[in-house]
């Protein structure tokens, strides 16, 4: 990953935990069994101008209008795991 990416990526999580807590979000989740495991992907999307100036408050990316996140779950084969 690169610096700026980092950056970015650090940025984002800070303002996704803010806004679960404070700001409204647009939320979609799937769920999905196939292959003998189970996944659901809950996805939230921001767009609100005061959260994206946070994350770009230099203006480096001036087309910069959402952003979104994706956690995922799968249980299968005797295991578990998450991601973002």
């Amino acid at each position: 990953m690169l610096y700026c990416q980092e950056t970015l990526h650090e940025a984002i999580q800070a303002v996704f935990a803010e806004a679960h807590a404070a700001v409204t979000h647009d939320t979609d989740q799937t769920e999905e069994t196939a292959r003998g495991r189970w996944e659901r992907r809950t996805y939230w999307t921001l767009m609100d101008p005061a959260i994206l100036a946070k994350v770009n408050p230099t203006g480096r990316w001036p087309k910069l209008n959402c952003i979104g996140m994706v956690r995922s779950e799968r249980r299968g084969h005797g295991k578990t795991s998450l991601g973002n």
